[in-house]
């Protein structure tokens, strides 16, 4: 059916139908929650009414513009294309005015590559469509008011275009997401056919929810993916105010971590909320590579912060290394869609606008990863427990830190190699960069032993000038209070209810195990003792004061 010219010579002869005295907004959200909600083995039958609703050309005519379109969404929703351009052709012949429906209309005709009916239907604007790109196009010397809709437009189309080549699976099936909130039930259907820019976009506007299998039909992948969910034991009900804080610590460090042992291969994640139960780390590669080599890159990054780690679940997709006879592998859902179970959506972290073509854009800045990179990569995992392994592993490959660490790493090596080398320690540095305030227990940790290197005042001023309730006069006299040795290694995993395996160390003269062995620091000190009061004695006592109190003035300032 081609709808445009010959739907339109009809409708010029008929009367406009006034605007309607029914309100029929509870009808549109029946027949919506009856796309979204449907259980895959029901989907058919659940929908078969709705679909009878949306073809009854005496409801849809008597729509306001607004709804109308609607309406023609639903359609397209439904898979009922030529239905969507019917309603989409007569809602601009008789509402002209609704600029909102002609958009709509033109973006569907240059999704489904209609070039004759877009071209008709653009007219009023000059707006051309590429033949060698297959996109519409506005002509470079047309300035005027009415081409800005189409340029936007066009730039969402190319948006949509590098979305759906980053995100490229299966070649010939995806994978839709349905969801019973009555039965608090959610799970995928396969779509055995090729995803369409049109799906891209029923998946960015909410209608529907598309997930993608990682392995394509020669066991290739693009893209890969570390997915950390929130244990289910934390998921469970409400939590109390200790995993809370469990939660938020680890969460911070294992972010930090995930990017750290990314950057120690030469490489860069994109970070996402799922909009359900944790995070995914994308890694998009200059074109597909064995599924195999993937895997073990993505193990050897994830491995080691997994075991330090009892709130998050984290695993590797893919997780095959190559597909079975007749497996599709695993899948997972594509970002920026609306999770049908909890309705939320997700979003890439690191761009501050969370509208969808913000973060479309944002993805023009993702780094591809060149597949020679795992040729040279030793994929055991990066372990501070194996240092020494580590360090020879490490010793031939050249490690990029983010500014942000290789600020730290150069002017708080002691803090830098203590995040990186004592989990626990590490967690709650992490949430003391994120500003947020410590608990008493945090505090306890951080004080014992940080407190006891010589470059004590300093470091802790620097953690703490980031808490909202940082206030120096405490800080120095609580670490004036410091007696004794270090929190051993046992304490501070009581403490933080750390459950994660104890670091291989050997004691040192003090004769018991605490996080400081590993600091040089600590090993070049002369005398292992408690610190003296934190009284200004000297001129680089001045300084250090002086640079805590600019610390406090900028962040009043920012």
């Amino acid at each position: 059916m081609q709808p445009n010219l010959s739907i339109k010579n009809s409708y010029e002869a008929d009367e406009v139908v006034q605007p309607p005295k029914t309100d029929y907004s509870l009808l549109l959200k029946r027949v919506k929650d009856s796309f979204l909600h449907s259980e895959a083995e029901s989907f058919e039958k659940a929908t078969t009414d709705a679909r009878a609703i949306l073809k009854n050309s005496n409801v849809w005519k008597t729509l306001a513009p607004e709804q109308m379109a609607e309406w023609a969404a639903l359609s397209q929703m439904a898979g009922e294309i030529e239905l969507a351009l019917e309603i989409y052709s007569y809602l601009t012949i008789t509402f002209p005015e609704f600029e909102k429906g002609r958009i709509e209309y033109l973006e569907l005709l240059s999704l489904l590559n209609k070039k004759e009916e877009f071209q008709s239907s653009s007219k009023d604007y000059a707006v051309a469509f590429d033949n060698s790109t297959s996109s519409p196009l506005h002509p470079a010397s047309l300035d005027s008011a009415a081409s800005l809709p189409f340029e936007g437009m066009i730039r969402k189309r190319q948006l949509m275009e590098h979305f759906l080549n980053l995100f490229s699976g299966r070649e010939n099936v995806f994978a839709r997401q349905w969801s019973d909130k009555n039965e608090n039930k959610a799970g995928y259907v396969p779509v055995k056919y090729a995803m369409t820019l049109a799906h891209v976009e029923e998946h960015l506007n909410g209608f529907k929810t598309y997930g993608i299998y990682l392995l394509k039909s020669d066991s290739k992948v693009k893209c890969g993916v570390i997915d950390a969910d929130i244990n289910i034991e934390y998921r469970k009900g409400k939590i109390t105010a200790e995993q809370k804080n469990t939660l938020y610590r680890e969460k911070s460090w294992m972010i930090s971590r995930i990017f750290e042992n990314s950057k120690q291969l030469g490489i860069r994640p994109l970070l996402e909320y799922s909009g359900h139960k944790g995070y995914h780390f994308w890694y998009f590669f200059s074109q597909p590579v064995d599924a195999s080599k993937v895997k073990a890159l993505l193990t050897r990054i994830a491995e080691p912060v997994n075991r330090d780690i009892s709130s998050f679940d984290l695993e590797v997709f893919p997780k095959q290394d190559r597909l079975t006879e007749k497996g599709l592998g695993n899948l997972v859902k594509l970002p920026l869609g609306i999770h049908r179970k909890n309705g939320k959506p997700s979003f890439f972290m690191e761009c501050e606008k969370r509208d969808i073509e913000s973060q479309l854009d944002f993805l023009r800045k993702v780094e591809l990863i060149d597949p020679q990179i795992l040729d040279g990569v030793n994929c055991a995992a990066i372990h501070p427990i194996n240092r020494q392994k580590s360090d020879k592993i490490q010793k031939n490959e050249q490690i990029v830190l983010h500014p942000r660490m290789a600020s730290i790493a150069k002017d708080y090596p002691e803090l830098y190699e203590l995040e990186r080398l004592c989990p626990p320690v590490g967690q709650v540095i992490a949430i003391c960069r994120e500003g947020k305030n410590l608990s008493a227990r945090e505090e306890k940790v951080l004080f014992q032993t940080i407190g006891f290197l010589p470059r004590a005042k300093h470091l802790m001023h620097h953690l703490m000038a980031s808490c909202s309730e940082y206030n120096p006069h405490i800080v120095d006299f609580k670490i004036s209070k410091i007696t004794g040795t270090p929190l051993g290694c046992k304490k501070i995993h009581s403490l933080l209810g750390f459950t994660g395996d104890y670091c291989p160390l050997e004691p040192d003269s003090t004769g018991y195990l605490h996080p400081l062995i590993h600091l040089e620091a600590w090993k070049d000190m002369a005398e292992k003792k408690s610190p003296k009061s934190m009284r200004i004695e000297n001129l680089q006592d001045a300084l250090e004061n002086m640079k805590a109190a600019i610390i406090q003035l900028q962040r009043f300032m920012a």
